[in-house]
């Protein structure tokens, strides 16, 4: 019995932590994707084709980025500000909402 309660503990434990971890990790990568992106040349896209970009890397890493959480700010290179909300349900006893912000133009 005492297994059994000590495997109980270590699975929730490791579903606790992959349920609160997959949003932050989706932060650091999207971070780390709108750096890389802001550091292009503006002149090689138009705002709306940035814009665009933005709203794809979101997708396909499941982020729920609204287009009015999206400014975009144009000189030679962009700077991208956006806003998001994710919220975890833990095992639907439980539900925190984190809220996200990533500015291109602060330092790490």
């Amino acid at each position: 019995m005492k297994k059994f309660l000590n495997l109980l503990v270590v699975g929730l434990a490791l579903f606790s932590a992959y349920q609160f971890g997959v949003p932050f990790y989706h932060y650091l990568a999207f971070k780390s994707d709108l750096k890389e992106l802001s550091r292009m040349n503006s002149n090689q896209f138009r705002q709306g084709e940035m814009m665009l970009k933005v709203q794809e890397m979101a997708r396909d890493m499941n982020i729920p980025l609204k287009d009015k959480n999206i400014k975009l700010t144009r000189d030679s290179t962009y700077k991208i500000e956006v806003l998001w909300e994710e919220t975890v349900n833990w095992l639907s006893i439980y539900q925190k909402t984190f809220q996200f912000a990533v500015d291109t133009s602060q330092k790490d």
